[in-house]
């Protein structure tokens, strides 16, 4: 008999056997690469429109070529993605909804810029320039890309970050393990389907662009500019967030951690690359020798933040004399180069761990575990191994559910990843008042110079205290987020695991199981709770906060706790899946913590403003009421030092016409009511879900025997 072949560990990640055709395509695609080489050198020499179609047909030429190559690389997993993703309701919504916002955004600019400009509903003959109209296309052009690139920010780590996780909580991986597919082929079949999914959000805004392009005044090479960073930014965060859907086990860890590493990123990398680029040190520039080339700190930072929009956008409208300032072209590409470098390592690090994360999540490290074993002998007996992870643990009591929520499942699961992002996030928290502290006492400004040391004191518990309020307001905005996305997979969670019917067969009513549910919820996150805690107390003990405003402030978060928690336990009873649940939790906590005032703004606000005759000055009333109900902000602005009027800021009596301190009292009652909605409505759900609403408490309805035979019926 003939041996079978060896599959050698390129073998299972890639397809490679070896054979002669395999060599052949390598020896094609390095080739391609060395043409995409000179092709960049070729471009440099080019405009940037001309650079971009010469990109292009370098990436067609390829595809032509080598189609049966590309059609191998993503196998089936992709046209059964692409075919399941594209049949879903929610994906047609949110493509009509992206497209009337658009549309209506365009709309309202166009009438209030009208207005502004002659007078439009007061004048029967107005009349608007041909450059006029031009600078407007400009305009809203520029919005146009500010909306498209947030939708796609916020859409791509919600469609692609979950994607894996689904599967191995649903145990489909392991099945797809034992057929002949290729990492490769699961991982860029599952990238692939998603990204075309949200490249059809790009296409949808197409039409209007067209449209605007009847205005004028937009330059073809900053659309494609736009188009291009777009498409980019989706491969980018794509990648990343296959790469946490793989090393994570829950889907909402792995869209949660995405966002958060994004953002962190963003953040991060302009603040330090500021730092270095503004602060005039010397040291930072001067270079570091390392063989036959050197490079500075400022290299570094500049190459870390090529990846950052925001950052680009800051160099490139950098004015003359500044110290980083960077074409149109050079931005574009450093983004380019950075993102796909990205993309390239995080998939193939991906496609190598994929199969050993995976087995090792559901069955454990078959080396032996990590947590510390101890083998104990009792008189010589047997030894018997006890694992020292499990004395940590309370007794289970009348409630397991509970127990499992609270003390098992605790919260995210991230690993290492999730603890280096979370530390960045509290130093980025604590830094600012270390600098405060610095620049006060020990390095004081030139306006610090003829201050007493009472006067620092002062000046300083007002800095302390705006810092304590923004990182409050940060915190709270973060906990009802992380909140209302664990409530999310409370309840479908269960059903994608298949322990939802074995939960059923518990003698437990409904009413014990949604209520551990809840209370996994809330006590999920109580190592947040402890660093705001320490935030508070650091707070007090420089005495930059009352005492008072601050149990206050603890009571209201912890009704806004409440209140998303019940949300998203909401959207888990009535989801099919942990993801669609997971999606409709994230953009409703984002709307109710404050994204309604989007709407408002775009929706009210503006159309008031330019059809009416009343500024936004004269709805002081409901400004008032609608900032009492934004969580962050009431949460950051109670904490505050004296109950003097200067401290009551936007609802002090003085500086506004609205309700004063009435707006966030109004806003506490209509979030209390809020959470007592959302309880009631989750009790008689889940009763619903679980088929338990004869009884009150929640339980089965006990069948009644019948009576037992009279034996002396016959006698």
């Amino acid at each position: 008999m003939n041996a079978p072949p060896r599959v050698g560990f390129l073998g299972r990640t890639f397809g490679w056997s070896g054979s002669r055709r395999e060599w052949f395509v390598l020896a094609a695609v390095l080739a391609w690469l060395a043409a995409g080489y000179g092709v960049h050198l070729v471009s440099r020499k080019l405009a940037l429109g001309e650079s971009i179609l010469l990109y292009a047909l370098w990436l067609l030429a390829f595809g032509l070529v080598a189609r049966d190559a590309v059609r191998n690389l993503f196998g089936p997993v992709f046209f059964h993605d692409i075919v399941r993703t594209g049949r879903q309701r929610l994906t047609f919504a949110l493509r009509w909804f992206y497209a009337v916002g658009v549309g209506f955004v365009l709309t309202m600019l166009y009438y209030f810029w009208l207005d502004g400009k002659v007078n439009y509903f007061r004048n029967p003959n107005p009349v608007v320039g041909t450059n006029e109209m031009a600078n407007f296309g400009a305009e809203f052009f520029a919005t146009f890309i500010v909306i498209q690139f947030l939708v796609v920010v916020l859409l791509t780590p919600v469609y692609v970050a979950g994607t894996i996780c689904i599967d191995k909580e649903r145990k489909i991986l392991e099945f797809l393990f034992a057929t002949d597919l290729r990492n490769r082929e699961i991982i860029f079949g599952k990238l692939a389907s998603r990204v075309l999914a949200l490249l059809c959000f790009v296409l949808v805004g197409l039409p209007i662009l067209a449209f605007v392009q009847l205005f004028g005044g937009v330059d073809p090479e900053q659309l494609l500019a736009a188009t291009v960073a777009t498409v980019v930014t989706i491969v980018g965060l794509s990648s990343l967030g296959i790469w946490f859907s793989t090393q994570l086990k829950k889907a909402r860890d792995a869209i949660m951690l995405t966002y958060l590493s994004y953002a962190v990123y963003l953040i991060l990398t302009v603040l330090v690359t500021a730092l270095v680029t503004f602060s005039g040190v010397g040291w930072w520039n001067t270079p570091l020798p390392l063989g036959s080339w050197s490079f500075g700190l400022n290299d570094v930072c500049y190459t870390l933040a090529s990846g950052n929009i925001v950052w680009q956008i800051i160099t490139m409208n950098a004015p003359r004399g500044a110290p980083v300032a960077f074409a149109l072209d050079d931005s574009l590409r450093a983004y380019c180069v950075f993102w796909i470098a990205s993309a390239a390592l995080l998939l193939g690090h991906a496609m190598l761990v994929l199969r050993a994360v995976t087995l090792r999540q559901a069955y454990g490290n078959p080396g032996g575990t990590r947590s510390r074993k101890k083998t104990l002998a009792a008189d010589g007996a047997e030894s018997v191994v006890v694992n020292e992870a499990t004395r940590r643990y309370p007794p289970i009591g009348t409630n397991p559910v509970l127990w499992k929520e609270v003390f098992v499942d605790t919260g995210s699961r991230g690993g290492w990843l999730a603890r280096i992002l979370f530390g960045l996030i509290a130093l980025g928290m604590v830094a600012p008042i270390a600098l405060i502290i610095y620049f006060t006492f020990f390095d004081p400004p030139n306006y610090y110079a003829n201050m007493t040391f009472a006067e620092r004191w002062h000046r300083f518990r007002e800095e302390a205290n705006m810092w304590a309020r923004i990182v409050t307001g940060i915190l709270t905005f973060l906990i009802v987020l992380a909140t209302a996305v664990r409530g999310a997979g409370a309840v479908s969670g269960e059903k994608d695991k298949d322990t939802w019917i074995s939960l059923l067969g518990t003698p437990l009513s409904s009413d014990d199981i949604l209520s551990g549910k809840f209370w996994g919820c809330v006590l999920g996150l109580r190592r947040v709770y402890v660093f705001l805690l320490f935030i508070w107390c650091l707070t007090l003990a420089m005495g930059a906060a009352h005492p008072l405003t601050i149990l206050l402030d603890a009571a209201l978060i912890a009704l806004y706790v409440v209140a998303f928690a019940w949300l998203g336990l909401y959207f888990s009873m009535t989801a099919r899946t942990t993801l669609i649940a997971t999606v409709r939790a994230f953009f409703a906590a984002i709307f109710c913590a404050g994204g309604f005032w989007l709407v408002i703004v775009l929706c009210c606000c503006l159309p008031l403003d330019f059809m009416g005759s009343r500024g936004m000055r004269d709805y002081e009333i409901p400004r008032s009421v609608l900032l009492g109900m934004t969580p962050p902000f009431v949460a950051g602005w109670l904490p505050m030092h004296d109950f003097e009027d200067r401290d009551l800021g936007a609802f002090s009596h003085s500086a506004t016409e609205g309700m004063g301190v009435a707006a966030p009292i109004l806003g506490t009652m209509l979030w209390g009511a809020f959470a007592f909605a959302m309880m009631v409505a989750c009790k008689l759900k889940f009763r619903e879900v679980t088929n338990r609403m004869n009884d009150a408490k929640g339980e089965r309805p006990r069948r009644e025997r019948p009576d037992p035979p009279n034996r002396n019926r016959y006698e």
